[in-house]
């Protein structure tokens, strides 16, 4: 894997036919997504006195986390320092990704672990930027 370096434009996914904007970014060590799930833009709230309906509908598709990262073999390894879901931050709970990457192309496919049983099969596809 890259060690060092940002991916973005999330141009597949196998869970989200309509990507939205995000970036990933791995160092030598650690790693950040940041991510607007889902497949149209999250909706424009009022700046001020915005209904709780409209803060969830703003704030359910960001996703967040950062950490530190491991790789054995072609599998990436995440352990979450910091994330939106608190549950995701629990000393044992990792998440575990196949990896490939052709050219500027890094390809993850989620693995299911005794800590996070998947009931289906991701996968994300993000192109290199500079």
């Amino acid at each position: 894997m890259e060690k060092n370096g940002s991916h973005r434009d999330r141009s597949e996914c196998s869970k989200d036919p309509h990507p939205q904007p995000n970036i990933v970014i791995f160092t030598k060590k650690h790693f950040s997504f940041t991510e607007v799930e889902g497949e149209k833009p999250r909706p424009d709230q009022p700046l001020e006195k915005a209904t709780d309906a409209q803060k969830v509908a703003a704030w359910e598709p960001f996703s967040a986390q950062a950490g530190t990262y491991e790789i054995k073999g072609m599998t990436v390894t995440l352990h979450d320092l910091v994330t939106k879901d608190p549950e995701n931050m629990k000393p044992d709970s990792v998440e575990t990704w196949d990896f490939k990457i052709e050219g500027t192309t890094l390809l993850l496919t989620s693995k299911a672990t005794a800590a996070r049983p998947n009931t289906e099969t991701i996968t994300m596809k993000f192109v290199r930027v500079d």
